[in-house]
């Protein structure tokens, strides 16, 4: 039972990967990549490497910058230097489709 419960775990978790590498744009990669590390969390508000996580998403940095701005500016979330709290999820997760 525990190695089923392990394998389901994994299973769900490359699905999630999945579903962040074949986004759209940078905007749905980088919505669907913050809703993963909430989930993973289990908090609405982290610290983000945005080098990183560009090279994460297979993204130019700038990309991801621009993508984080752009989502701020739509009240999705809030940044204060490396502090990313989401504040609509729901909207994350409409963009992140």
């Amino acid at each position: 039972l525990n190695i089923i419960n392990f394998l389901a775990d994994r299973v769900c978790f490359l699905n999630k990967k999945i579903a962040t590498f074949s986004s759209g744009g940078a905007e749905a990669k980088f919505a669907s990549f913050l809703l993963s590390e909430s989930s993973r969390l289990n908090d609405l508000s982290f610290t983000v490497n945005f080098k990183k996580t560009a090279e994460v998403l297979n993204c130019a940095r700038a990309s991801v910058y621009r993508a984080a701005k752009s989502l701020e500016e739509s009240g999705y979330i809030s940044i204060n230097e490396r502090q990313i709290q989401i504040i609509n999820k729901e909207e994350l997760e409409r963009i992140s489709k």
